[in-house]
């Protein structure tokens, strides 16, 4: 086998393997860009979710709170409805 064979062979094996190498930091490069996407997508969610438990409970307080007056109306409201039925007060 002439010394150009060799030679010519030797550089056909490492652009063969040069192309496997660049095949494969292009897939590398490929699964990255997705993983980067899927990582804003869920802390876009994580942000999401937690914003809408935080509104929830806004609501619930604001209700715990309503109830809270409202209870306190209908006593002061009882209250006062005693006060009317002895004019006197207690002796």
């Amino acid at each position: 086998m002439p010394n150009g064979a060799v030679c010519f062979s030797s550089q056909t094996s490492l652009e063969n393997e040069e192309e496997k190498i660049l095949l494969a930091q292009q897939e590398m490069l490929a699964k990255l860009a997705h993983l980067q996407k899927q990582k804003r997508l869920l802390k876009k969610r994580a942000g999401n979710f937690i914003a809408r438990d935080y509104k929830e409970i806004a609501e619930l307080e604001e209700l715990e709170r309503r109830k809270a007056e409202e209870l306190q109306r209908l006593e002061d409201e009882r209250l006062e409805s005693e006060r009317k039925e002895r004019p006197y007060g207690d002796v």
